[in-house]
């Protein structure tokens, strides 16, 4: 595997210009005991890097999943949406005073990751309570602007890496965060959702007003109806996590889980693959250009394709399964800066598209009462599987890896399980 400065090129900032902020946290671990006054050029040492990148916020969100259905059926989607924004910025902007890669980790990787999956993982099941017709294309635009996020950041984070140092990017970083409170405070449920409201509580009224006129009598009523309806809410917000026994909600974690693992593993080991398959370091920059060219005209067209019924969700989930194999079939024999540049390109393509249906997949296979927890969870087993990715591209160099080519292997066999899995849940449905 191919290293500059003892980090290898998948680490480095500077290799494809599409730094997010999770790669910024990487550059800390050089400087575990000055964290603050590390110069921005730092990198990891080589048996750092060995090891793979420092818990970024990825772990973290998807972790939180079930807590985070779980809250909104307790306190709401747009009062969990909030905090999820502000304890963002508040784990942020608590780097600027950390002095080693342990507070990092905490803040970065513990709060800033849960706070962020608080704040981002119902977002699709918010779309789909306002769009039925068009929520893949809704899902869509939503991550397109993830797209345009992440090559803005690049820019801003490159800029403010050299001017301001790491601290400095940290806090700046925050205040971008807290700009998104405004927005969460935005959000209101559609009226369909207000009308049952209200229409709850004039029952509840009805039903008062049925009470004997005795002042004890309708006070002692009034307690106990208060208690059973604050008794059955509770008993509402546990039983959603009946869903983990579902079947179908299984497949589809299945499913959900290995696409997030392959797509976080490639992303991982391109610039290394890249390199071997012949591409310059002059070139770098094209390949991923492709990617997020691709993945910025998926998410904003593709969703056209599922809600024009020209595919079902499940079928497009499955083609784009088998094709993602198919590519990784093509990507053990191809070489060359060109056929990099089309691997990419398509990579991100049907990449962009599993993304944007995957809240759909939940929301059209399970019943409504589970799309406050079943939509956030759809990841969950992610987090326990990634654990493997870093002794996995860490401890086999690439060299070991063209020769005896398991690792794309490896994805070819999971994008080839996953859609007989996608199948399966159709049948169970």
């Amino acid at each position: 595997m191919d290293y500059t400065d003892g980090i290898p090129m998948s680490l480095n900032s500077n290799w494809n210009g599409r730094m997010d902020i999770r790669h910024i946290a990487s550059r800390v671990a050089g400087e575990q005991n000055h964290c603050r006054d590390c110069e921005p050029a730092k990198r990891l040492s080589h048996a750092e890097s060995k090891h793979g990148n420092p818990l970024c916020e990825g772990g973290g969100e998807l972790c939180g999943s079930p807590l985070v259905g779980f809250s909104v059926k307790l306190f709401g989607l747009r009062a969990v949406t909030i905090s999820g924004c502000v304890f963002s910025a508040i784990g942020i902007a608590g780097c600027f005073f950390a002095e080693d890669i342990i507070t990092v980790t905490i803040l970065w990787g513990v709060v800033y990751g849960i706070s962020f999956g608080f704040g981002t993982l119902s977002i699709p099941h918010y779309l789909s309570l306002h769009f039925s017709k068009h929520l893949d294309k809704a899902n869509g635009l939503g991550l397109a602007g993830d797209t345009v996020g992440y090559f803005l950041l690049s820019l801003i984070a490159e800029y403010s890496l050299v001017t301001y140092g790491l601290s400095g990017t940290f806090l700046i970083i925050s205040g971008m965060v807290l700009h998104s409170i405004p927005a969460a405070f935005l959000m209101k449920l559609p009226k369909k959702t207000h009308h049952q409201t209200e229409l709850d509580s004039s029952t509840d009224e009805c039903e008062r007003r049925e009470i004997p006129n005795d002042l004890k009598e309708v006070n002692s009523s009034s307690a106990t109806n208060y208690n059973a309806i604050k008794t059955a809410k509770q008993t509402s917000a546990v039983n959603v996590f009946r869903v983990f026994l579902d079947p179908v909600y299984i497949l589809i974690v299945f499913t959900q889980s290995a696409f997030m693992y392959i797509y976080s593993t490639t992303f991982t080991i391109l610039i290394d693959v890249s390199r071997d398959r012949g591409v310059s370091i002059d070139h770098e920059v094209y390949l991923f250009l492709s990617i997020s060219v691709a993945e910025l005209f998926g998410r904003l067209f593709l969703g056209s394709i599922t809600d024009g019924g020209y595919l079902t969700k499940l079928n497009f989930s499955a083609l784009g399964f088998a094709v993602l194999g198919l590519l990784y079939v093509f990507i053990i024999w191809i070489g060359g800066t060109a056929v990099m540049m089309a691997f990419g390109f398509f990579f991100g393509l049907v990449a962009s598209g599993l993304g944007l249906v995957s809240g759909g997949l939940v929301t059209f296979y399970i019943d409504k009462e589970y799309h406050s927890i079943a939509v956030p969870s759809r990841y969950i087993l992610y987090p326990p599987v990634s654990f493997t990715q870093a002794p996995l591209i860490g401890k086999v160099t690439w060299d070991e890896i063209r020769e005896i080519s398991w690792l794309p292997e490896c994805d070819v066999l999971i994008c080839n399980v996953a859609p007989e899995g996608t199948f399966v849940t159709v049948t169970l449905s």
